[in-house]
């Protein structure tokens, strides 16, 4: 009874010194986490980085993020529209160029025909 009460013993001062390493790993991490948070500029002078107020931070950043996305495709989505809005436009002017290059060319034919004719002695 003695061996194994010395046993138990023995098994608890191995567990408790587990959880005595554990913590000190986890205050580590913490001071860490701390020490980054505390050299951002986000969180003011003289106060410590509460959950909440990093919490905060982040939910704005997401927020911040997702209305930029949405800003480039509404800029894309414009940018393809005017794109392909001027192409036409520029499409149109070339054909309009055409156009009036061939009704030019027909008028000076017609007039050179006109003057051809009129001039000939019958």
């Amino acid at each position: 009874m003695i061996l194994s009460l010395t046993e138990s013993l023995q098994s608890c001062k191995d567990e408790l010194a587990s959880c005595q390493s554990e913590l000190e790993s986890a205050k580590a991490e913490i001071d860490k986490w701390n020490s980054a948070f505390k050299k951002e500029s986000f969180v003011p002078a003289r106060k410590s980085p509460e959950p909440e107020f990093v919490i905060d931070y982040i939910q704005t950043l997401r927020s911040s993020e997702k209305s930029l996305k949405e800003e480039v495709v509404i800029w894309l989505i414009s940018f393809v529209f005017f794109t392909s809005f001027f192409l036409q436009l520029e499409i149109a002017q070339m054909k309009v160029k055409v156009l009036i290059s061939s009704l030019y060319n027909v008028h000076t034919y017609s007039m050179m025909f006109v003057i051809f004719f009129t001039k000939r002695p019958l």
